[in-house]
């Protein structure tokens, strides 16, 4: 079997030391390859000034960044899309598209069920988040990467910060 290829998307805490989180962000850039990094407003429509330093350093690292369900930070930022959170109905999802320039990334996050992943896709999302794994052990991810051709996010596997 050929396995789907498999490259790191981190999470950036909403506020701490900016510093220690561009140095993580430059450390996990050298150590692997970083495709996306994932911006958590501070409060709702409240980017914070982590989350604005890091962005353009991430980009300028060639990392795509992402900011969660706030497509007016991600527009304010110019951020490169949108993740629209877990327990978010497709309607959102299809909403964030409309509301996301072309060509901007749109996730979604569908915890553990297969049925909102699909329906996410279906909806427009580019990729889909889907956590734990299946009763054979194998990630959710994988299943996904079986079923559909977009790409999935497998959570909840490593996840740090140092911070």
């Amino acid at each position: 079997m050929d396995l789907p290829k498999c490259r790191l998307f981190l999470v950036a805490p909403s506020s701490g030391d900016g510093t220690v989180a561009a140095a993580c962000l430059d450390a996990a850039v050298r150590a692997g390859d970083v495709a996306s990094l994932l911006l958590r407003p501070v409060a709702p429509g409240v980017a914070g000034r982590m989350a604005e330093a890091l962005l353009s350093r991430a980009q300028g690292l060639g990392v795509a960044v992402l900011v969660e369900n706030d497509t007016r930070i991600a527009a304010r930022l110019k951020a490169d899309g949108v993740e629209v959170a877990r327990g978010r109905p497709a309607e959102d999802i299809a909403l964030a598209r409309q509301a996301l320039p072309h060509g901007a990334i749109l996730g979604a996050h569908a915890g553990t069920s297969r049925h909102a992943a699909m329906e996410f896709a279906d909806a427009g999302a580019d990729y889909v988040v889907l956590e734990g794994r299946e009763s054979d052990g194998e990630p959710r991810a994988a299943w996904w990467s079986g079923v559909a051709t977009s790409p999935a996010v497998a959570e909840g596997f490593a996840a740090a910060y140092a911070g």
